[in-house]
C-alpha cells in the first residue's frame, strides 16, 4: 500500500529558521529540500535539531540526515489522492521504487509552487519505519530551544518549556 505526503518544498538556499516555522504551521512530519541535482527529504526531526543548533540554511545539513527521492518527472502514474496521508494501491509505482531502491518519490511535474508543498509518496511501511513514530516534537522558544517529544500526541504548543518556561512550538511526526 501507498501513502501520499503533501509536504513543505524548500531549495538549500532557505533559512531553516524559516523552514521551522512553516513546518510548525502546517505541521508537517518532513520536509523536501531542493539542491542542484538532488531532492532530499528531511525528517521534521532533522529540521528541529538544525534550528536548535542555530543552523542558517539547509546547505549546512549532511544530505546524509535526508533521504534522497526519486524523481517522476514524465511518466503518468495514474492519479493521486487528494488529501495527505492518504493511502492508496499503485503496483506500477510500488515496482518502480523497489526497483530503484529508493524510499520515496516525488512527482515535480505536480509542484504546487504558489502554496509551497510537492507530493511525495512512499510505502506504508518505509514511512512508518522512517519517519518517528506518531508523536509530537516540539521545540521551546527560548534561547536554548528545549526539543521535547511527546509520546502520546499531545500537541504542546503553547505551553510552557518544562526547563526555561517559554512557549513550545510543535509539529506531528508520522
Amino acid at each position: 500500500m501507498m501513502v501520499l505526503l503533501q509536504l513543505p518544498l524548500f531549495s538549500n538556499e532557505d533559512s531553516v529558521r524559516n523552514a521551522f516555522g512553516i513546518i510548525t504551521e502546517k505541521h508537517a512530519p518532513a520536509a523536501v529540500v531542493k539542491f542542484s541535482n538532488d531532492w532530499i527529504l528531511f525528517p521534521s526531526r532533522v529540521i528541529f535539531l538544525a534550528y536548535k543548533d542555530n543552523r542558517g540554511t539547509f546547505n549546512e545539513l549532511s544530505l546524509s540526515n535526508g533521504y534522497r527521492l526519486l524523481r517522476l518527472d514524465d511518466r503518468e502514474i495514474g492519479p493521486l489522492p487528494a488529501k495527505s496521508n492518504s493511502s492508496f494501491a499503485n503496483p506500477g509505482l510500488e515496482s518502480l521504487m523497489k526497483g530503484s531502491g529508493t524510499y520515496f518519490a516525488v512527482f515535480t511535474s505536480r509542484l504546487n509552487e504558489i502554496q509551497g508543498m510537492v507530493n511525495v509518496v512512499s510505502r506504508r511501511g518505509i514511512i512508518n519505519r522512517v519517519l518517528p513514530g506518531s508523536n509530537m516534537i516540539c521545540v521551546c522558544t527560548g534561547v536554548n530551544k528545549h526539543l521535547r517529544d511527546v509520546e502520546d500526541g499531545t500537541d504542546l504548543t503553547g505551553k510552557a518549556c518544562t526547563v526555561c518556561g517559554f512557549p513550545y512550538v510543535c509539529t506531528v511526526s508520522l
